[in-house]
């Protein structure tokens, strides 16, 4: 993202000067989503990927760093069945959201997700991306994105994620549909 776009070169000003990884490096954080993508649009997060057994522990540490930022706020949900912790706060000019389980990084969703979403934009090229973002901009989340935009039938989430395990050429396969 160093070198990448205007609002990637942004974002890893905003993600060094907050010195958000080396803060969570106890807890293997995982940068997802669309803005290392380059699928974002006006209203992107930084999607940060956490691993915490304790989640107390956890959020009094991202509470102590980032409380005062504003729009902070944090709260405990269940996701496809996994209590889940999330933190948004709004910093150097991005919102900012940590998701974290009590799950390895790599087989959390968003990782999974994230690993297949960038490999079929690395395969597909950029008419992919540019169709993906414009899905998005009229309102759909990216799996579901990508799942439309493939003619991926089922859970969008579910579906995705069983991607992972195809071959390079498998994934060219697939042929998108123009939108």
């Amino acid at each position: 993202m160093r070198s990448g776009t205007v609002k990637q070169q942004e974002a890893f000003h905003a993600l060094k000067d907050s010195r958000i990884f080396e803060i969570l490096s106890d807890y293997t954080p995982f940068l997802a989503g669309t803005i290392p993508l380059d699928i974002y649009i006006k209203d992107s997060d930084l999607d940060i990927i956490c691993q915490a057994e304790d989640f107390n522990s956890f959020s009094k540490l991202v509470q102590s760093e980032f409380g005062t930022c504003t729009s902070y706020k944090s709260y405990q949900t269940e996701v496809r069945g996994r209590p889940s912790l999330v933190i948004q706060f709004f910093l150097k000019g991005f919102q900012f959201e940590i998701f974290c389980q009590n799950t390895p990084i790599f087989e959390q969703f968003a990782v999974i997700h994230f690993i297949v979403e960038k490999r079929i934009l690395d395969i597909h090229g950029d008419k992919v991306r540019n169709d993906i973002r414009k899905l998005k901009e009229m309102g759909l989340k990216t799996e579901p994105a990508f799942a439309k935009y493939f003619n991926i039938l089922g859970d969008p989430y579910l579906e995705l994620a069983k991607l992972n395990n195809l071959t390079d050429a498998k994934i060219k396969s697939i042929k998108p549909k123009s939108i």
